[in-house]
């Protein structure tokens, strides 16, 4: 759904001088989709990224057992379990090493 404001500018692309026709107008609505969805999608392959347990600690200098301590015993860092493996995503660690608000 478009809010008022996005489809005021959108109505208002055609008032600049460097869009002279509606093919124009179309053609650049067009390009600043396809712009948006690619970030979407950067973001989207960002937020998905996972780790092991051996990838934290060789990335945080730290032994294995240190992120199983944080992983099963304090409880701390959130992982996925899948099969027999554990993951950490990219965004739980770094919330849990406070790099998100």
């Amino acid at each position: 759904m478009v809010s008022n404001q996005n489809s005021k500018t959108i109505d208002n692309i055609e008032d600049n001088t460097f869009i002279e026709s509606s093919e124009e107008k179309d053609t650049y609505l067009e390009y600043m989709i396809e712009k948006v969805l690619q970030k979407l999608d950067f973001k989207q392959k960002e937020s998905c990224k996972v780790f092991s347990i051996n990838e934290v600690a060789d990335m945080l200098k730290v032994s294995k057992r240190t992120i199983e301590g944080h992983l099963y015993d304090k409880r701390d860092l959130p992982y996925l379990k899948i099969g027999r493996k554990v993951r950490i995503t990219k965004s739980d660690l770094e919330s849990f090493l406070g790099l998100v608000s």
